[in-house]
C-alpha cells in the first residue's frame, strides 16, 4: 500500500458531508489543522463507531441526530500497482476494518456526578473523573504446568537420566509463545511426524552405557529425525534458548512433544498465560522507561466486578492503567500517561495489518516538555512498524486547532501539514513572493527594505525593481509582477483584496488581507501622532512594538483589537516557499469574531 488518498465522511455529528482529499503517506505524521467547531472530532468518531462488520454510529453522533440519513465513511487508497481500491463502512458492510486496524486515542475524562444526603436533602456535585485505560482485556489467570521429570519417565518406561528435567523450559515465555505462534506442536497428531518421534524413541531406548556415552552415540549416528522439517522447527527454536548438543536438544523436543499430545488443554492455557506474562513485560518495560514522577501510577491487573444479587461478582480480570481523582494528577501528567496507556493499547491489538492512528487533539494543551515526550512516542511507536520484518504501512493522524509549522517544539524530521479548512479561492503568488523572498533574504538592506515600504506603513514610497528581480532570481520564485515593484502599487494591490474581504466578497487573496490589516493599523496610529514622534514610529520594529512607542509616549489611545490583531498580521512571519500558506490565515479570517474586527480597522 503506497498512501491514503481520500476520505469522505457522511452524517457523523458535524459533518454532513466531507471530503478530504490529500495524499497520506506511510511511516510519517499526518497533522489535520482546523479550527474549534470544524468537525475534527466527528470525523474521529466516525473511525472510532467502525465495528467488525459494519459503521454503527450512536445516536446522539448523528448528524443533527437524524436518524433517516445513513452515516458512512469511505477510504481511498493507491495500492503497490498504483491502482486504487475505495473502501466503505456503512449500517451494512464494513470494508474498511477488512483492510485497516485501526486506533483512536482521543481524551479519556468524563463527567460524572456525586450524590450525597445531607439533613436529609439529596445534594449532587459535579466531578471529572478519568477512564482506566484496559491494554489488555480477558487476561487469563496464572497457570503452571504440572510437570515431574519423573512421571515422565514412568510414563515412556524410561527412568534415565538422559531425560533431563524440563521445567526451566516450560516457564520460559519467549519459547512457548514462539512454538504457539507457529502451531507446530499441533501437526505431530500427523502420522508421519508421530512416527518419526516414536522411532526415535525405540532407538535410544536400545542404547546402553553411560549418559555422555548414550548421547555421543546419538550424537554421531543418529540425527536423521532432524530431516524431519516440523521436528527440526522445534529443535532449532528451542536451540535459541538453550546450548546443549543436538542429541539433548533432541530428547528435550522430544519430552516437550510427548507432554502437549498429552496435555493439550493444558498447554493451551499455559500457551495462554505466557504470552500474556511476555505481553505484561514488554508493557511495564516500555512504561517505565518513560514515567518520571508519576504518583505511583504504573500498569496493573485490574478486577472487574459486578453486583449480583447485591454480591460483588468478578466478571473479568484486565490489565491496564487505573487514575487518580483528577484533582489529585496534574492536566500535563494525566494527558500524557493516558496518551502512552492508549499507545500501547493500540500496539497490543496490532493484528499485523496495515494501521491508521487517529490522535484526537492531545498535543494541543501540553506543556513543551510534554509535548516534546509525546511525539517522542510517537516515533517509537512508527519505527515499531517500519522494522518489521514484513514492514506494515502505519498512518499516524494527528488532530489539532494548532498550526505545526509554528511551533518550536514540533521535532519530527518529517511531517505532513493538511488543512481541513483548507482556502480554495485566489491566491496572489506575487504578492506572496514578495512575503517569501523578505522572509529568507540574506541581504539585510532588502529585508529592511521590503518590510518598510511594502509590509508596514511608511507615509514614503520605494521602486528597488533591480533588487527585486535580483532575490527573484536567487531565491527561484520566478517572475515578479512588474506592476508590483514600486511600493504605491503593491499598497493599492493589497487594499484591493482587503475590500473585497470586508465587503464579503470571495475574491480575496488571505495574505493580502494580512498586510493591508497591519498596513491600516500602523497609519491610523501614525496619523494621531506629533510630527516630533512620527519619525521615530516609523523607524520602530515590528508592530505591536510601534503601538507600544505610540502609547507609552503620547496621550493616543490604541484600541486593543489592534494588538488582538497581532494573532492576523503575525501570520506573515510564517510564510514559507512550497507550502500552503493561505489556508491557515483563511481559518482565522472566517471567524466571526476576526471579521468584525478587520472590518473596525476599515471604518
Amino acid at each position: 500500500m503506497k498512501s491514503i488518498d481520500q476520505i469522505i465522511i457522511e452524517h457523523v455529528k458535524g459533518i454532513e458531508k466531507g471530503t478530504f482529499k490529500f495524499t497520506l503517506n506511510p511511516f510519517m505524521p499526518n497533522f489535520f489543522v482546523a479550527p474549534n467547531g470544524f468537525g475534527k472530532s466527528s470525523l474521529a468518531i466516525a473511525f472510532k463507531s467502525l465495528n467488525r462488520d459494519r459503521l454503527k454510529i450512536d445516536e446522539k453522533h448523528l448528524h443533527h441526530e437524524d436518524s433517516t440519513k445513513e452515516s458512512s465513511l469511505e477510504v481511498t487508497i493507491t495500492n503497490d500497482d498504483n491502482t486504487q481500491t475505495k473502501l466503505t463502512g456503512n449500517k451494512d458492510k464494513n470494508e474498511i476494518s477488512k483492510v485497516f486496524d485501526i486506533e483512536v486515542i482521543r481524551s479519556l475524562l468524563k463527567p460524572e456526578a456525586n450524590y450525597r444526603n445531607i439533613s436529609g436533602k439529596p445534594i449532587t456535585s459535579p466531578t471529572i473523573e478519568i477512564e482506566s485505560i484496559y491494554i489488555l482485556e480477558n487476561i487469563p489467570e496464572k497457570f503452571e504446568l504440572n510437570y515431574q521429570v519423573t512421571k515422565y519417565r514412568t510414563a515412556i518406561d524410561d527412568n534415565r537420566q538422559i531425560w533431563v528435567d524440563i521445567s526451566e523450559l516450560l516457564g520460559n515465555e519467549y519459547i512457548l509463545v514462539r512454538l504457539a505462534k507457529l502451531n507446530i506442536l499441533e501437526k505431530f497428531e500427523l502420522k508421519n511426524n508421530t512416527k518419526a518421534v516414536e522411532e526415535y524413541k525405540v532407538i535410544v531406548k536400545s542404547l546402553t552405557g553411560t549418559k555422555e556415552q548414550i548421547l555421543e552415540e546419538l550424537n554421531t549416528n543418529h540425527l536423521k529425525i532432524l530431516d524431519n522439517e516440523n521436528f527440526n522447527t522445534v529443535v532449532e527454536t528451542i536451540e535459541k534458548i538453550i546450548s546443549k548438543s543436538k542429541a539433548e536438544i533432541i530428547l528435550i523436543a522430544i519430552q516437550m512433544i510427548d507432554l502437549y499430545k498429552s496435555n493439550k488443554d493444558d498447554f493451551k492455557k499455559l500457551f495462554d498465560y505466557k504470552y500474556y506474562c511476555l505481553q505484561k513485560e514488554r508493557i511495564l518495560s516500555l512504561f517505565n522507561s518513560f514515567k518520571s514522577t508519576w504518583k505511583g501510577i504504573t500498569p496493573k491487573e485490574i478486577n472487574i466486578y459486578k453486583k449480583v444479587k447485591k454480591k460483588s461478582v468478578l466478571v473479568q480480570k484486565n490489565f491496564g492503567i487505573e487514575f487518580p481523582k483528577a484533582s489529585d494528577i496534574s492536566n500535563g501528567e494525566r494527558d500524557v500517561i493516558s496518551f502512552i496507556g492508549c499507545l500501547l493499547k493500540a500496539q497490543s491489538n496490532f493484528k499485523g495489518k496495515p494501521t491508521i492512528l487517529i490522535i484526537d487533539e492531545v498535543f494541543d494543551y501540553l506543556d513543551d516538555a510534554n509535548l516534546i515526550a509525546v511525539q517522542f512516542y510517537i516515533t517509537k511507536f512508527i519505527e515499531f512498524f517500519q522494522n518489521r520484518k514484513k514492514k506494515v504501512p502505519f498512518f499516524p493522524i494527528i488532530l489539532t486547532h494548532l498550526n505545526p509549522y509554528y511551533f518550536k517544539n514540533y521535532f519530527f524530521s518529517k511531517q505532513k501539514v493538511h488543512y481541513l479548512m483548507d482556502w480554495k479561492g485566489n491566491v496572489d503568488r506575487s504578492v506572496e513572493n514578495f512575503v517569501i523572498s523578505r522572509n529568507n533574504t540574506l541581504t539585510k538592506t532588502y529585508e529592511d527594505n521590503i518590510s518598510s515600504y511594502y509590509l508596514h506603513f511608511n507615509p514614503n514610497d520605494i521602486d528597488i525593481e533591480v533588487d527585486v528581480k535580483s532575490e527573484f532570481a536567487v531565491q527561484k520564485l520566478g517572475n515578479p509582477n512588474t506592476i508590483l515593484y514600486k511600493s504605491e502599487n503593491f499598497k493599492k494591490k493589497v487594499f484591493e483584496y482587503f475590500d473585497n474581504y470586508t465587503s464579503g466578497r470571495k475574491n480575496y487573496d488571505p495574505i493580502s488581507v494580512c498586510i493591508a490589516a497591519r498596513i491600516l493599523i500602523e497609519r491610523d496610529i501614525y496619523n494621531q501622532l506629533p510630527a516630533g514622534l512620527q519619525s521615530d514610529y516609523i523607524n520602530t520594529h515590528t508592530t505591536v512594538a510601534k503601538l507600544d512607542f505610540a502609547r507609552d509616549n503620547s496621550d493616543i489611545v490604541v484600541p486593543e483589537i489592534y494588538y488582538f490583531l497581532g494573532t492576523l498580521y503575525n501570520e506573515l512571519l510564517h510564510i514559507r516557499k512550497n507550502i500552503d500558506n493561505s489556508s491557515p490565515i483563511y481559518m482565522k479570517l472566517n471567524n466571526k469574531t476576526i471579521m468584525e474586527m478587520v472590518k473596525e480597522i476599515k471604518k
